[in-house]
């Protein structure tokens, strides 16, 4: 069912979990990385402030310029953008190490999911929190395992990789699970493991599961 969604935008996993991205931030490097397929795998391009709105959903040029900030100081852009103008085309000059996924580095690992998500945040179906968890949930889950498709990250492993407090996250995984785009399995466990090895104690681990039926109906 996964693999049946075509197109799909795929982000390196590193990307997905940095917790220096605010969720503007990733709205907008999902953006630039649809522009960059769209232009050939080009890493240098133009594109109007009014699309950029459309798709990020953010609305004023004073949050643009803080994310575009955001994005240069951490390498991702390798030009600063100084200033926005209505009706001038904004140029950007990508990081080609945080765009590109074709040229693969020995074990990195990159989180796939369809276009769709994107276009559900420009048309108003998903804001910019519920499109950043959605894409972190599918980088914890091994999609080559069909036995296991769900993930069980601790709320405080989250917290520390999206830089979101834990009301925010739950109040957003209530808001996808509504929208039934995912669902949630509790399990209280007297010990067990992170996906990274880390010993856990006594305590509720979720299982978290994406319904990719659900997200190609978006």
């Amino acid at each position: 069912m996964y693999k049946s969604l075509k197109q799909q935008i795929q982000i390196p996993t590193d990307t997905v979990r940095d917790p220096n991205l605010t969720e503007n931030d990733f709205a907008f490097i999902l953006y630039l990385k649809l522009v960059t397929w769209k232009c050939g795998e080009r890493y240098t391009f133009e594109a109007a402030n009014q699309d950029i709105k459309q798709y990020t959903r953010i609305a004023d040029n004073k949050t643009i310029k803080k994310s575009l900030k955001n994005l240069y100081v951490h390498n991702y852009l390798l030009e600063q953008i100084e200033e926005l103008k209505q009706n001038k085309p904004i140029r950007f000059v990508l990081n080609p190490e945080k765009f590109d996924t074709k040229n693969r580095k020995e074990d990195q690992k990159f989180t796939q999911l369809p276009a769709k998500i994107l276009y559900a945040l420009k048309d108003g179906k998903l804001n910019r929190k519920e499109v950043r968890l959605l894409y972190y949930l599918g980088s914890y889950i091994n999609f080559q395992n069909p036995l296991r498709q769900f993930c069980f990250v601790s709320i405080e492993r989250m917290t520390r990789e999206l830089n979101m407090s834990e009301n925010t996250i739950i109040k957003h995984y209530k808001l996808l699970k509504k929208k039934k785009l995912i669902e949630i399995d509790k399990h209280k466990l007297d010990y067990g493991y992170e996906e990274d090895g880390t010993l856990i104690w006594s305590k509720y681990n979720n299982h978290y599961f994406l319904r990719y039926e659900k997200i190609a109906d978006l």
